[in-house]
């Protein structure tokens, strides 16, 4: 029995590429869509659940609108890397919100 709360979320599969579980810090740029987070706080840490070619499936404990275009920074190991991605869905879960982001230029094999 898992103790990862996200386990339990359904991961429906409509893509040609498979998902990978893989867990990296992941830092959003705050757009202030959340009026519950200060306007001065830059940037808003959560982590990936999993990534594909194309794409990547995160948990944040803030809202943010579905269709926005966010800056996402992924770090590991002193290492990170930045892109734009676009949040395609939500779902809220009880300690967090998770989201599926289009990312055209990730790939599993060249992340942090």
């Amino acid at each position: 029995m898992s103790s990862d709360p996200y386990d339990s979320v359904p991961a429906i599969e409509r893509r040609s590429h498979p998902r990978t579980p893989r867990r990296l810090v992941v830092d959003i740029l705050n757009m202030g869509d959340d009026p519950t987070v200060p306007h001065h706080q830059e940037l808003l840490r959560g982590e990936t659940l999993e990534v594909s070619i194309g794409g990547l499936r995160i948990a944040l404990p803030y809202s943010i609108r579905e269709g926005l275009e966010i800056a996402v920074v992924l770090r590991a190991n002193a290492q990170f890397q930045a892109f734009i991605a676009r949040i395609v869905w939500t779902m809220r879960e009880k300690d967090a919100t998770i989201y599926g982001l289009a990312a055209p230029r990730i790939h599993p094999d060249r992340l942090p």
